[in-house]
């Protein structure tokens, strides 16, 4: 049984800053995957895991109808946002856990699902429960998807200097520290949990977990590395484009769409 943490005010106010800044950003990232999703059906469903006050989600929704496609959307979110009532006729909202995606959602339904640096906030009480419940959304999310479905996942990773193997570690037990000198500390390499806690994995990590959750890369776009500045810290951003690669879950699906 996984933990299901509320975010709070600062991360809210935060989250929905990000996000109404974050739109154009995605979308030059995912340009030529969403120019290959117009060239299959019309009817497209599409998730957004994690996907705070909607904003990309109804982003998602103009780009398909002004293509001339019918895309049904929904936004999954432990949060409720203001903006939820203003995007409400186009976007489906529901206030859930991520860890319970399998009850709101049946196998094989998505053509598409978006976890735009979301999985670093999937935080348990430990790293190794952390790391756990990230593997668990995996395979959540690859029963939900078609077989021809894609998973879109973006995140950040900070690697610090002579610790690049624990660097995940280090920065998730910083972070759960809500003394003002650590906050400070790690605001200024991006991370705003105020104490709760994140979670950043390196890309070798990253490839490792999609193994061992059956799923295949169809696409790495990487951002060079950084250094923060006045910090022995590298920051970089990457997303992964992800299709099944399993036969059997495939199967699982024809079988469905039998029944």
């Amino acid at each position: 049984m996984y933990e299901k943490k509320e975010i709070n005010g600062y991360q809210k106010e935060k989250f929905s800053e990000y996000e109404r800044n974050s739109v154009a950003k995605y979308f030059a990232i995912y340009e030529n995957m969403l120019k290959n999703m117009l060239r299959s059906e019309k009817n497209i469903k599409i998730l957004d895991v994690g996907g705070g006050s909607g904003n990309f989600a109804f982003a998602l929704s103009k780009y398909f109808a002004e293509n001339g496609y019918d895309a049904e959307i929904f936004v999954l979110d432990i949060t409720k946002y203001d903006t939820w009532e203003l995007y409400g006729d186009t976007i489906h909202f529901i206030e859930g856990s991520s860890f319970d995606i399998e009850k709101y959602f049946n196998i094989c339904t998505f053509n598409l699902v978006f976890v735009n640096c979301a999985f670093h906030h999937l935080i348990q009480s430990s790293w190794q429960k952390t790391i756990a419940g990230i593997i668990a959304l995996l395979r959540s999310i690859h029963k939900i998807l078609k077989n021809d479905g894609i998973l879109c996942v973006s995140e950040y990773f900070y690697e610090i200097l002579f610790f690049k193997e624990i660097s995940s570690w280090i920065i998730y037990t910083l972070s759960t520290i809500s003394t003002p000198t650590i906050m400070t500390l790690l605001r200024k390499i991006g991370s705003k949990s105020a104490g709760v806690g994140v979670c950043f994995l390196s890309i070798d990590k990253w490839k490792r977990l999609l193994n061992q959750t059956e799923y295949k890369i169809i696409d790495l776009t990487e951002k060079p590395k950084r250094f923060v500045k006045g910090l022995p810290v590298k920051e970089q951003f990457f997303y992964f484009s992800l299709q099944k690669s399993s036969e059997s879950v495939e199967k699982s699906c024809r079988n469905e769409s039998q029944t």
